[in-house]
């Protein structure tokens, strides 16, 4: 479930988009999921955390997405290694650093023509749909290092999420006790220049709890990956 928790994250955390100032957050929400879904190309700065039993685990990626391709510095327990994929052709090295050596790999030819993909869960639901929500409110403005930008609070409605994930009987029981948030904040250009989402999990051993925020920038930016 865990596994299936972090995917479903991945999905989240980097949605975002348009429309800043709609008079609903709901359909702010919503449209700028679906705007950002259509993005060529992207920057991304993507931290995340994981905790449970008392102890945390962090991982981080940063780098460049162009439709399928990706230029990536990634983070974790593991130590850092960096990832270069274009079209079939991956490489990679690990630990990253000046001098290490590439390792070469093959992959299926990516299929998204979109930076960050559909945006939607397995029965093809944006992840901004307001089904997915009991609630989205507008939180006021905040000033970030991007500059000021509206923020707006989903809060997910987990038997919801199940139900368009698709999931099993048994999964959907167990992701109706969950909890968690999406929340955007919207510069005054009308792009999503933060997200972040927060998933508790409860458990018998005590809950687990996600944390994955990311910042996106040069949305359709002249960005392009070559392999080095």
């Amino acid at each position: 479930m865990i596994r299936r928790a972090l995917a479903f994250v991945a999905a989240l955390v980097i949605a975002s988009g348009t429309s800043a100032f709609a008079d609903d957050p709901k359909d702010s929400f919503h449209s700028a999921v679906k705007v950002t879904a259509s993005a060529k190309t992207a920057r991304v700065a993507i931290t995340q955390h994981v905790t449970a039993k008392g102890r945390t685990t962090d991982s981080t990626a940063n780098g460049v997405l162009a439709a399928g391709d990706q230029d990536l510095q990634l983070s974790g327990e593991g130590g850092g290694s960096h990832r270069i994929a274009v079209g079939t052709k991956v490489k990679e090295r690990r630990p990253d650093g000046a001098g290490q050596p590439w390792r070469e790999s093959a992959r299926n030819a990516p299929a998204q023509s979109t930076a960050l993909g559909p945006l939607t869960l397995a029965d093809g639901t944006s992840i901004g749909d307001p089904k997915l929500y009991t609630v989205v409110t507008d939180a006021g403005s905040e000033s970030l290092p991007q500059g000021q930008a509206r923020k707006l609070i989903g809060q997910l409605d987990m038997t919801a999420v199940a139900t368009a994930m698709q999931a099993s009987p048994n999964d959907r029981a167990r992701m109706a006790t969950w909890t968690g948030t999406l929340t955007l904040w919207v510069g005054s250009d009308g792009k999503v220049v933060r997200n972040a989402v927060h998933l508790v999990i409860p458990s018998n051993s005590g809950p687990t709890a996600i944390d994955a925020e990311v910042d996106l920038s040069d949305l359709d930016a002249p960005l392009t990956v070559t392999l080095p």
